[in-house]
């Protein structure tokens, strides 16, 4: 059974370029860099957020990180982005998640959500 270990975070509204906006209707905005670890590479676990954050319509990118992390930038309202990190605790069946880790940032995105390169 996948260990799940809850890393504290501020969680913040915030734009593209740090700031509070207003995501319509009074809901706010939350970027979220994120760290996953465990069996998450070669298990489909990127094709898997790339689906899961177009149905919650957050915008970002996945990619994998040499040491077998798989790392993430997700924006969007806070209860969708919220969501996403919820759903990355478990991810795809294939997947073995140890750890998740997520804390505020605050770099540009691209539309839509992307799969990177490895970096």
């Amino acid at each position: 059974m996948p260990r799940h270990v809850l890393v504290p975070t501020v969680l913040y509204p915030v734009s593209s370029r740090g700031s509070r906006v207003a995501a319509g209707k009074g809901r706010m905005m939350m970027m979220q860099r994120v760290f996953v670890s465990g069996k998450v590479q070669k298990t489909g676990y990127r094709d898997w957020v790339v689906r899961k954050a177009t149905e919650l319509g957050v915008v970002g990118w996945v990619r994998n990180l040499k040491d077998g992390r798989v790392e993430l930038l997700v924006s969007g309202d806070d209860e969708a982005t919220t969501a996403l990190i919820d759903a990355c605790r478990d991810g795809p069946p294939l997947a073995r998640v140890d750890h998740v880790e997520a804390r505020a940032d605050t770099e540009r995105l691209p539309k839509g959500f992307t799969k990177r390169f490895t970096a």
